[in-house]
């Protein structure tokens, strides 16, 4: 949770007094704090983040990557807490065997998404004599898939890559030979 100002000047205290602010969270710590520092708070129907400052000085709102912020022209000022998202199941629901596999289900669900936001698949087309070279060098989870291309013209590779180290991958697998890559958002991985 994040206090977030359009203007450069220092920490929130004192700039806001008697100045509006926006939030989605109805939270009784973001109202003390906005209450500290005197603001008036106006709750926001989403979009916050486009509020300010025709319709707010400042904002509270959750933030996770900032990349909103970013295009908002926004900063943060101070952080009201930090939080993750934890989940929790029942003593006694686990030891029924149909709950526990149900949230056991849940678990892996949630697992595999969050595990598909941090990776992409690469599919690239490479020539019968540069396959061994390529794949020497491809990272993947286990082992790429390869698969013949139509009328003997070489190889398709699909592989599943860490997103952060695609800029680093793709010099390097043209310079192996790969042709024609393709990069694709993963919804889900379930190792």
């Amino acid at each position: 949770m994040k206090i977030i100002k359009l203007n450069n000047k220092g920490q929130i205290n004192g700039l806001m007094r008697d100045k509006q602010a926006e939030t989605e969270r109805t939270e009784e710590t973001v109202k003390k704090i906005i209450n500290k520092v005197k603001a008036k708070t106006e709750f926001s129907w989403e979009a916050t983040e486009v509020k300010c400052p025709v319709f707010a000085d400042a904002i509270v709102d959750l933030v996770e990557t900032g990349s909103t912020l970013k295009a908002n022209n926004l900063r943060i000022a101070d952080t009201v807490f930090e939080s993750v998202t934890v989940m929790i199941s029942n003593k006694n629901a686990m030891k029924d065997e149909w709950k526990s596999n149900k949230i056991n289900e849940i678990k892996m669900l949630l697992e595999a998404a969050l595990l598909g936001m941090q990776k992409v698949m690469l599919e690239m087309n490479v020539s019968k004599n540069k396959l061994k070279g390529l794949v020497k060098i491809l990272p993947c989870m286990k082992s790429p898939t390869i698969s013949k291309l139509y009328g003997e013209q070489g190889y398709a590779i699909k592989v599943a890559v860490n997103k952060e180290e695609v800029p680093k991958i793709i010099p390097k697998i043209i310079k192996a030979g790969a042709t024609d890559v393709l990069e694709f958002e993963l919804n889900r991985v379930v190792p």
